[in-house]
């Protein structure tokens, strides 16, 4: 009797044990399926030569000086391990090529881009994960992190873009762009030409290389220098060039520049692209005025 009390208890303990199906490492209270208070420990492996990645691979660090191909394992077998995951890495000096099964197995790059390989420059870091298909008809991994480690004197390219529709008397202030110690504007209120201007949040010395073309003339270059007061609008001073400083919606002009500011040592290049208003044509619908101001601060 007591045995048999003794199973049904036990019994109901494992029936207890499957229907939470949730485990907690470091925690008596684990509110996921599984959850992990404290590190993790995977598999890592370094390879140097053509390598097929399995079960038992997870993190894969690619070294040595000669071109090399992983290749992902076959992703049509009945059971798919929808899930899997392989962190990538290329520390040689060569491309890396990460394949696909049998060089035809598709990986998903984007929304609309599948390849039965990709190419991992030097450098470069990868995430690739096994979806839920098992047809080779479709995609079977999908490529869903890249980075790259930069050297000490390799910075990344920052930028901001700002677009502005209708340009009317709002279009001063809406059109402010700000990036690092920088800000920009488009100062017109209608399609006529207006100027271009910038403000910045540390006083400098500043130089700027302007360039604009549109419908009203050829293209036009004009150099110049300003001591800026930080918090004042400038607009872009001339010394020396044939262009005036305005830019035109009318016109459709384009205008770019490279501001430097000599105090903060720092480069920024500026794209505008502006338009008045614009009938449809040949099947393409109209477009109403707009100012597209692009910043990109050049660290």
């Amino acid at each position: 009797m007591k045995k048999k009390i003794t199973l049904i208890i036990l019994g109901f303990l494992a029936l207890g044990l499957k229907l939470k199906a949730q485990v907690g490492i470091n925690t008596s209270t684990p509110f996921s399926t599984l959850v992990v208070e404290g590190s993790y420990e995977g598999a890592y492996k370094n390879i140097i030569s053509n390598t097929t990645l399995s079960i038992q691979d997870q993190y894969v660090a690619v070294n040595g000086t000669s071109p090399i191909t992983v290749t992902l394992p076959d992703g049509t077998v009945s059971n798919s391990f929808s899930g899997r995951v392989y962190r990538i890495k290329n520390n040689s000096t060569q491309d890396l090529t990460l394949t696909g099964f049998g060089g035809l197995q598709l990986i998903k790059l984007s929304a609309t881009n599948n390849s039965p390989s990709y190419v991992i420059k030097p450098g470069y870091y990868v995430e690739v994960i096994k979806n839920d298909l098992s047809s080779s008809a479709g995609p079977l991994w999908d490529l869903s992190f890249l980075g790259a480690i930069l050297t000490t004197n390799v910075q990344p390219l920052t930028y901001v873009r700002n677009t502005v529709s209708p340009i009317d008397g709002s279009t001063p202030t809406n059109s402010i762009t700000t990036i690092g110690n920088i800000s920009l504007r488009f100062n017109g209120t209608s399609s006529n030409a207006a100027n271009m201007e910038y403000n910045l949040s540390v006083a400098n010395h500043v130089t700027v290389l302007y360039h604009k073309a549109g419908s009203g003339g050829a293209s036009l270059e004009q150099w110049g220098r300003q001591a800026s007061l930080a918090n004042t609008w400038y607009s872009f001073n001339g010394e020396n060039g044939s262009a005036t400083r305005d830019i035109n919606p009318g016109n459709r002009d384009i205008g770019y520049a490279i501001i430097i500011l000599h105090n903060t040592k720092e480069v920024y290049r500026v794209t505008a692209n502006v338009n008045g208003d614009i009938a449809s044509s040949g099947g393409v619908p109209a477009a109403a005025s707009s100012v597209t101001l692009f910043v990109e601060k050049l660290d």
